[in-house]
């Protein structure tokens, strides 16, 4: 049997981020192999960044002055909770080794191949360390292994560019990689200006399940936090303005709709916390999806719910991930607009072709994966 070591973002604070990875490792079984998350331990990893303590504060960096003393308990308690739950899913669901700095220059003779991926792993904004300066190279690039056996599986950018100062180093590292995939057009662009290398474009790995896997998950009878009544899924990541909160309420209000609202990465009183479980069967479950993740908005497609894609509050721009997402399944539509007709859009909206895309590019994902052996 094939075993691989799989790098990615490690954070326990993002749904997305978690059920990507336990989606890749699942993936992995179901071509015949056998996978893990590894977690390099020492001081410039993303598993030690990625403390509750530094997300708190990276997000409490960001309210207004004003509000931070008002907002520390509470979002104190909201996180809190928030990354117990998806800490007990990674603990329980997601294979993890931990690598000490000792076995960091032999553990390429344990595995058959290592796959970075998915998500966010070569977003200049969140590699570990500042590369021009450390050319031996990335963990997210897999320099602690030989060449053949470095893949990429959907890795994200993050960005449209890369920054002038780094393209160097991404250049060097993307041609010490035996086989590219990413997860968007503009990443396989990136690729190409930087090397001259042609590379697919391939499904998250939460699309390569099916629905009927992911809602075979089982939800804790200890809670219920999904509405029983039809309802509206609000989940952003970076919160909505109020003028457009007060859009959708009232929409809920004249359609007899209830509101989950879901907490992203600000504490807000009016959200609820889930699980990652919980989350998928409350996409699922819910009448329309309103929403600025890509993960939402990939899981809202493969359990064919409708969606409307709201721009970022902060100005972060998830264009290209999202371009690609709506691109290929034929749902520009699903981008917000405030003279959108809601109603036309959670009633009408139909999925055959949605769903003959899904099958086609899920094949071509799955021999992409198959294809990765040193």
């Amino acid at each position: 049997m094939s075993s691989y070591g799989i790098v990615t973002l490690p954070g326990r604070y993002n749904y997305g981020n978690r059920l990507q990875a336990f989606a890749l490792v699942q993936a992995v079984k179901h071509l015949g192999g056998d996978a893990v998350q590894l977690e390099f331990d020492d001081v410039n990893s993303p598993s030690v960044r990625n403390t509750y303590t530094w997300k708190l504060w990276s997000i409490l960096r960001k309210l207004k002055p004003s509000n931070r003393h008002i907002s520390m308990g509470k979002a104190n308690a909201g996180l809190s909770l928030k990354i117990s739950l998806i800490t007990e899913f990674n603990d329980q669901w997601i294979p993890v080794r931990h690598i000490s700095p000792r076995e960091r220059s032999v553990i390429h003779n344990e595995y058959s191949a290592f796959i970075a991926g998915s998500d966010q792993i070569w977003n200049p904004d969140l590699l570990t360390r500042n590369l021009p300066f450390h050319p031996r190279g990335e963990d997210e690039f897999l320099h602690f292994a030989p060449v053949e056996k470095r893949f990429s599986y959907a890795a994200s950018f993050g960005v449209s560019k890369i920054p002038k100062e780094m393209q160097k180093s991404y250049r060097s590292m993307l041609k010490q990689m035996n086989g590219v995939s990413v997860r968007e057009d503009r990443g396989a662009d990136i690729v190409h200006e930087l090397t001259g290398r042609h590379v697919p474009v391939v499904l998250d790995p939460v699309m390569l399940l099916t629905k009927d896997f992911w809602l075979s998950l089982p939800l804790s009878p200890e809670r219920n936090q999904i509405p029983e009544q039809p309802f509206i899924l609000i989940y952003t990541l970076r919160g909505l303005q109020s003028e457009t909160k007060s859009h959708f309420e009232s929409f809920a209000r004249r359609n007899n709709l209830e509101i989950l609202s879901v907490m992203g990465d600000f504490y807000d009183p009016n959200s609820t916390v889930l699980s990652p479980i919980e989350f998928v069967h409350a996409i699922s479950r819910a009448s329309l999806v309103i929403t600025d993740s890509f993960h939402a908005s990939a899981f809202s497609i493969l359990m064919n719910i409708p969606i409307q894609i709201m721009p970022r509050a902060d100005g972060d721009s998830m264009a290209s991930r999202l371009d690609t997402l709506l691109s290929l399944f034929g749902l520009r539509e699903s981008r917000y607009t405030s003279d959108a007709d809601l109603v036309a859009i959670a009633n009408k909206c139909s999925f055959d072709k949605v769903n003959l895309i899904l099958e086609q590019k899920r094949k071509e994902s799955f021999s992409y994966l198959s294809s990765i052996q040193a």
